[in-house]
C-alpha cells in the first residue's frame, strides 16, 4: 500500500541525504551530472518519504557506471533496465528510502525531471498531489502506472 504525506515532514533530511549522496556518487562517477528529482524537492508537494536522485553520464561511460554503483546501492526493478537506464536503491542505511536512476540518454527519460515544472506551476502540483491523494492507501503498482502516465503526458504537453 502507498501512503502520502506532506512533503516539508521530509525536507530537511532529504535534502541533507541529497548532498551526501550527491558527494557519494560524484567520488565514483566524477563526469556525472545529479539532480534531485522526487517529490521532497518540491514544496507542497505530497510525498511518500523518500529520495530520489537522478544521475546522468554519458553514454559510453554508463556500463562502467553501473558497476561502479552497484558497489554501493542494491539494484532495484531490473525488469525495468535497458540500455540507457538503470536504477538503483538502498532502503535501509539512512533515515529515508533512497532511489537512484541513472541514465545516459536525457530525452528518453526527461519525464522522469518534473521538479521545475511543479515548482513554477501550481495549478499543476495540486493535479500531481490529488492523483497521490486518490491512490493514497491503494496498491504501489497501480499508482505507479498512473504517475508515469500523468508524468510522460505532463511533459509531452510542456516540450512541444
Amino acid at each position: 500500500m502507498v501512503r502520502f504525506r506532506p512533503t516539508r515532514e521530509f525536507a530537511k533530511e532529504a535534502n541533507q541525504l541529497f548532498l551526501e549522496q550527491r558527494r557519494r556518487v560524484l567520488r565514483l562517477l566524477p563526469y556525472a551530472k545529479i539532480k534531485h528529482i522526487g517529490s521532497t524537492a518540491i514544496s507542497g508537494a505530497l510525498t511518500k518519504g523518500d529520495l530520489d536522485i537522478f544521475v546522468i553520464v554519458p553514454r559510453s561511460r554508463f556500463k562502467g557506471s553501473i558497476a561502479r554503483l552497484r558497489r554501493i546501492y542494491k539494484v532495484n526493478q531490473l525488469k525495468n533496465w535497458t540500455k540507457s537506464f538503470a536504477s538503483f536503491k538502498d532502503d535501509s542505511s539512512f533515515g529515508l528510502k533512497f532511489g537512484l536512476q541513472l541514465v545516459s540518454d536525457v530525452k528518453k527519460y526527461d519525464f522522469l525531471i518534473h521538479v521545475n515544472l511543479f515548482k513554477k506551476n501550481p495549478r499543476l502540483l495540486r493535479q500531481y498531489n490529488e492523483l497521490k491523494q486518490k491512490y493514497h492507501g491503494k496498491r504501489m503498482r497501480d499508482y505507479r502506472k498512473a504517475k508515469e502516465q500523468f508524468l510522460t503526458k505532463l511533459v509531452k504537453h510542456n516540450t512541444s
